[in-house]
């Protein structure tokens, strides 16, 4: 509302999602992440934050870059890890509901779609254990709220992936970057 003269579109695959964050301010789009519904150089920002982990990736740069202007610049914010394996993951190779991206990946992927590296910044500790924390201090009450839609054994994998993501945010075998990129 500070900026009236902002235009602002929120995408979303998922109909029923966009239903849910229903605003007067942005306009919601429902599309995918690698086939915008834009012209070219239509936009002067692009914000992805929890959802590019759910992309391809390569796709999802490609279009971006097009929809860009030349001055334009995309910021996102990605889970990462540098052994996307199931002997270094465990349950999180499971519970973990998204792409599992290499930092590597993520880099090459950028280069090649033609977007420059402008800032970079490792957040994991500031995402992972306080989430982890939270969880293991508040989880009586958000076993119970759990428990009223799923079984008590789903509660037991949610309270063991916690644990095991703190652990490997830690060990440093999964990140969250903060990235922000503009046309190479």
């Amino acid at each position: 509302e500070k900026f009236s003269h902002l235009d602002i579109f929120c995408m979303d695959l998922n109909f029923l999602e966009l239903k849910n964050g229903s605003n007067h301010v942005i306009s919601q789009i429902n599309s995918s992440s690698g086939d915008i519904p834009f012209s070219d150089e239509s936009f002067d920002r692009i914000i992805a934050l929890e959802s590019a982990q759910h992309f391809v990736l390569e796709k999802f740069f490609e279009e971006s870059r097009r929809i860009l202007t030349d001055d334009g610049k995309l910021i996102l914010a990605i889970p990462v890890t540098s052994d996307p394996s199931l002997f270094k993951l465990g349950i999180l190779s499971i519970t973990w509901l998204s792409k599992k991206y290499t930092k590597n990946h993520v880099l090459d992927a950028i280069r090649q779609a033609g977007f420059r590296l402008k800032k970079e910044e490792s957040v994991g500790e500031l995402v992972y254990a306080p989430f982890a924390n939270y969880y293991i201090q508040n989880r009586k009450a958000l076993k119970e709220r759990l428990a009223t839609t799923y079984s008590g054994n789903v509660e037991g994998l949610v309270f063991k992936s916690m644990k095991k993501m703190k652990d490997l945010s830690e060990r440093k075998i999964i990140d969250y970057l903060f990235l922000s990129l503009e046309k190479a």
